[in-house]
């Protein structure tokens, strides 16, 4: 018996060696920390007790794995948490829980073996939603988390648009997180947005991932709407590198009262409203950046339905592509320090004639003049927050759109410099749809009710039309137009006017200098009192090949 006694207390001793001090120990729920794991590199997930591909949840011990790498000090001596190939199931608690399936601490580093082999899936009993979130989401503005990276995993929330609230956010949602990044990792068919990155976010890289067939947007920053407004923080500093929102439910990449967020590389196509959508934020970049087949835009700027009440202010795209959108290749509304170089808006339109009937901004009916063009700036009065100014697109070309090259509405301060503007208003006229048509009384022209009865131009000057028509404060001022090549070289033409200032809808704006050949009717359209329609236009023999020179306005 003597003997049987020793060798237990030696077994237990030795056992002690191999076990974390009490002090470091896990707060793992659902299952315990592997005995001997206090010098482990890396934190293996199935030595923990996940299985792969055999349809159980496998949440308590991936989350096991998590606070194990998450503890102070290491329990297993690595913050690196490795998930091998296979699918793991999760169950998934949230919304109506409390949090995500699973949760990841400061510091840790949860790594895959790529995008498609090592897969997160909600458990069989679940709806989709949220497989992962930062530990302090829910507490946030008082806490945060920090240094959190994620490589080569595919989140996948199975049950794409099969959950009741089209916009519950998942599959991966993290708040107040700082130092972040995602690497090489796909979010897809989640019920609502797939990657969500809230309220103080910051210094954030995502490089090289996808969000796919999500339920509502790919890629969405956001403050968060469930704070009091003293309590409610941009995210900021976040960076996109090369990744890819395809045929996703709502916009491709969103941001919401962000600062300073850059898209490089990017690509947006296929997505069921914008390709790149922002909305009351500041210093957002764009650099090589394509959308592409989008429902409604290629490229959107609004001042609609953030939280902070700010408009947006400094948004840059450098040789960005819009092309092929159903509505408008770039929109831009209520915005100051638009700055477009060496762009490109080619095909957009095509959809105009059967817009959706809620559109932005605040989900009401806008005019359907405003639906077709490849660029697009309009604010409403000379109220502060609602003007379009300083806006400039210099380079690039705009050219094959369905209805304006250029359009401007209530505009002030826009220079438009060196840009090719050829072969536009592809619609050539038309029949409004018939929703837009209700809006139309007898032959008045209220809300662009005659826009498809006529051809598009290349440039086009006018104030908002939505007011009343003796509200002159809405009207265009101060757009130079100048050094550009506004042609249209098609058997069968279709740009009207070159530039067409609206009667009484522009002032102090100026053309120098432009290449306005082959336009359907001639270079400028203008009263005869050039004070209801100052434009300055080129010299004779500068649009030489036009008709009706003679209707020029000096």
């Amino acid at each position: 018996m003597r003997t049987v006694r020793n060798s237990l207390v030696a077994i237990a001793a030795l056992l002690a060696l191999f076990a974390p001090p009490a002090s470091a120990q896990s707060t793992c729920t659902g299952g315990t920390c592997p005995a001997g794991c206090v010098d482990w590199s890396i934190l293996n997930v199935t030595d923990f007790g996940a299985a792969p591909n055999d349809s159980e949840d496998d949440a308590p011990e991936i989350q096991c794995a998590l606070d194990c790498a998450a503890a102070q000090p290491r329990v297993c001596g690595s913050s690196t948490v490795f998930i091998p190939a296979g699918i793991y199931y999760v169950s998934q608690l949230w919304p109506a829980g409390p949090g995500a399936a699973l949760k990841i601490g400061s510091g840790v580093t949860l790594l895959g073996e790529g995008p498609g082999i090592s897969i997160l899936r909600p458990h069989s009993d679940a709806t989709g939603g949220v497989i992962l979130a930062n530990v302090n989401w829910a507490v946030v503005p008082t806490s945060s988390n920090t240094s959190i990276h994620i490589c080569d995993i595919t989140f996948d929330g199975k049950n794409y648009g099969s959950y009741p609230a089209k916009n519950v956010m998942g599959p991966v949602n993290f708040a107040m997180v700082q130092d972040f990044s995602f690497t090489r990792c796909e979010f897809l068919n989640s019920p609502g947005t797939s990657v969500v990155t809230q309220q103080g976010s910051a210094r954030g890289v995502f490089q090289d991932c996808v969000a796919r067939d999500n339920g509502s947007i790919g890629f969405y920053a956001q403050s968060r709407k469930d704070q009091t407004p003293e309590d409610t923080h941009p995210p900021e500093d976040l960076v996109y590198v090369g990744c890819v929102a395809r045929n996703n439910g709502g916009n491709g990449f969103g941001v919401s009262d962000g600062d300073r967020v850059t898209f490089v590389g990017c690509v947006s196509e296929g997505n069921g409203t914008q390709g790149f959508a922002v909305d009351g934020s500041r210093d957002v970049s764009y650099v090589d950046c394509i959308a592409r087949d989008n429902l409604w835009f290629g490229f959107g700027v609004w001042y609609t339905s953030n939280w902070s009440g700010a408009r947006p202010q400094h948004t840059t795209y450098t040789a960005c592509i819009a092309e092929a959108n159903g509505l408008l290749g770039w929109a831009a509304y209520r915005h100051s320090g638009l700055t477009l170089v060496a762009c490109q808006a080619l095909g957009n339109g095509w959809d105009a004639r059967n817009p959706p009937p809620q559109i932005p901004p605040n989900g009401v009916n806008r005019s359907p003049e405003d639906w077709g063009h490849g660029v697009f700036v309009s604010g409403v009065d000379t109220a502060s927050d609602s003007r379009m100014e300083r806006y400039s697109i210099v380079g690039g070309t705009v050219a094959d759109n369905f209805g304006h090259g250029i359009y401007s509405k209530s505009s002030f301060y826009g220079t438009i410099a060196g840009v090719v503007i050829k072969n536009n208003s592809q619609g050539g006229g038309g029949v409004l749809p018939t929703w837009a048509c209700l809006q139309c009384n007898n032959d008045q022209e209220v809300w662009g009710c005659q826009f498809w009865a006529h051809p598009c131009d290349g440039v086009r000057l006018e104030r908002f039309q939505g007011l009343p028509p003796d509200y002159k404060v809405a009207i265009t001022r101060r757009v130079l137009i100048s050094g550009c090549e506004i042609t249209d070289d098609q058997a069968t033409k279709t740009q009207n006017y070159a530039i067409y200032a609206k009667d009484g809808e522009c002032e102090a704006s100026h053309a120098f200098f432009n290449n306005v050949r082959g336009n359907v009717v001639s270079g400028q359209d203008c009263p005869a009192d050039p004070y209801d329609c100052p434009i300055q236009l080129p010299l004779d023999g500068e649009h030489a090949d036009n008709p009706g020179n003679e209707d020029w306005c000096s």
